[in-house]
């Protein structure tokens, strides 16, 4: 029987990081990705107002 690999989760974040609290929050995801990655990440800032 062939042996899976574990692919690693994939997530795409979408962050206003133009304040202090989006930037918060993305310390926060880091924080905890290092203790549990690994993890694929995808990261669009967004500024204020963007659509």
């Amino acid at each position: 029987m062939a042996r899976r690999r574990r692919s690693r989760p994939h997530v795409a974040l979408i962050v206003e990081s133009s304040i202090e609290y989006g930037r918060g929050v993305l310390r926060g995801i880091a924080r905890w990705l290092r203790g549990h990655g690994p993890w694929s990440i995808f990261l669009e800032q967004r500024e204020l107002g963007a659509a």
